[in-house]
């Protein structure tokens, strides 16, 4: 009797608990395994392969482990979890930049900060379960290292396209080392784009699964790439134009600030530069490339802003980045392109925007930027200015969409990519 009873106790305790706490116990459960950790670390471990870092030997670590933890998972739901906390603990570190735009007014929305790099670490965590699910029954060897670099590069189209895009933490983009290197080692994309530089990253990283030989395989992998780019870098390039471009960029630090007396600061900065640069280039560059938001006025509509950038500038046009509103009242990031002192030669309108840094969702009734949300542009457009080549102009993070930078049927012949912190 006293057995059912207690038996009757638990059961009306269970059937007491709220939903809440039933989903807190089972994602307690999940966590407390060590397994769990593990794959987080890893993806820690793994966001030191990227820019500005580029620690890439760490990938040959993480890759073989995280099959191993895949292959040992047992079920399709641990599998889950574990590549779940993986992508937290890679993106966590990966995306620690999108609390700068937070920083601009700390005082007012300080209490963002610890939430912002987290949520976007958990929601892009999701892109990491897609190939973890491919190979979750498929035993360690050559055949699951296949597998996971075709998945891995569907995850992050995946990433790329869906919920607006968010093309960022590309593994191919490791290979974009400072210097000669770099230059080397990034040239199978030439041949596919930056997906196919994340393939072979990966399908290399994974090869130490293998054992002896597999070090051995990544080894000859790596030698046969770096001659490969090689080879292309010491071709010659037959119709090649030689192109004279000014890049201006004075030197501030981020996050920026936008009060008034910093942005003109900044303003006389690009103009002193471009006096410079112009001096400096002998025959004249065929066009001058300032920062993004560069201009403290409204370019598209400032007669007096555009002159004074025509009066030291001359025949050469500028492409200056700043702020226009639509006929409608959007606010767009956009690119201006100046020739003189009457109305903007061109207009380029940034169409991919980067999330809590531009634009806030509109279905999160929150207001944690300063001013008014970005708005997107149409999309990527050639440029034509007097004197010089059509260009396909790119702001900021626009770069990392492979794919869909230019107009495909106005091809440019050069692309300009400006920053906020770089041209």
């Amino acid at each position: 009797m006293e057995q059912q009873n207690a038996t009757a106790e638990r059961d009306l305790t269970s059937r007491r608990r709220s939903p809440l706490e039933r989903f807190s116990d089972t994602v307690f459960r999940l966590w407390r395994g060590p397994e769990a950790w593990r794959a987080f670390l890893l993806g820690l471990l793994a966001a030191l392969s990227l820019p500005p870092l580029f620690v890439l030997p760490v990938l040959w670590i993480v890759v073989p482990a995280l099959l191993r933890l895949y292959a040992g998972a047992g079920s399709w739901k641990r599998t889950v979890w574990l590549a779940w906390c993986f992508g937290f603990g890679f993106n966590l570190a990966g995306l620690f930049w999108v609390t700068e735009p937070i920083l601009i007014m700390a005082r007012q929305f300080w209490w963002a900060v610890p939430f912002a790099a987290p949520g976007l670490a958990a929601a892009t965590a999701f892109y990491m379960v897609i190939p973890a699910l491919f190979v979750q029954r498929l035993r360690p060897g050559l055949a699951m290292i296949f597998v996971f670099a075709g998945a891995w590069v569907m995850s992050n189209l995946a990433q790329q396209f869906l919920f607006t895009g968010f093309p960022w933490n590309y593994w191919g983009a490791d290979w974009s080392l400072p210097g000669w290197a770099g230059t080397v080692m990034i040239q199978p994309a030439a041949w596919g784009g930056i997906h196919f530089l994340t393939l072979l990253t990966v399908f290399v990283a994974g090869l130490p699964l293998l054992g002896r030989r597999g070090w051995f395989a990544a080894v000859g992998v790596l030698a046969v790439w770096a001659g490969l780019g090689l080879w292309r870098v010491a071709q010659p390039s037959p119709g090649l134009r030689k192109l004279t471009i000014a890049m201006v960029q004075p030197e501030f630090p981020v996050p920026g600030s936008f009060t008034q007396k910093a942005l003109e600061k900044r303003w006389h900065e690009d103009l002193a530069m471009t006096r410079k640069a112009l001096a400096e280039a002998g025959s004249g560059p065929k066009a001058v490339v300032w920062p993004e938001t560069a201009s403290p006025a409204l370019l598209q509509h400032n007669g007096q802003a555009r002159a004074a950038i025509a009066d030291i500038a001359g025949k050469a046009p500028v492409l200056a980045g700043s702020f226009r509103y639509t006929k409608s009242g959007q606010l767009r990031n956009s690119l201006i392109a100046v020739d003189g002192s009457g109305p903007p030669a061109a207009i380029y309108d940034k169409w991919k925007l980067v999330p809590f840094g531009e634009y806030v969702p509109s279905w999160l009734p929150l207001k944690i930027l300063p001013g008014q949300s970005s708005t997107p542009g149409p999309g990527p457009r050639t440029l034509h200015v007097k004197g010089g080549p059509p260009g396909g102009p790119m702001i900021c993070d626009e770069s990392t969409s492979p794919g869909e930078i230019v107009d495909g049927k106005v091809r440019p012949a050069w692309l300009p990519n400006t920053h906020d912190n770089g041209t």
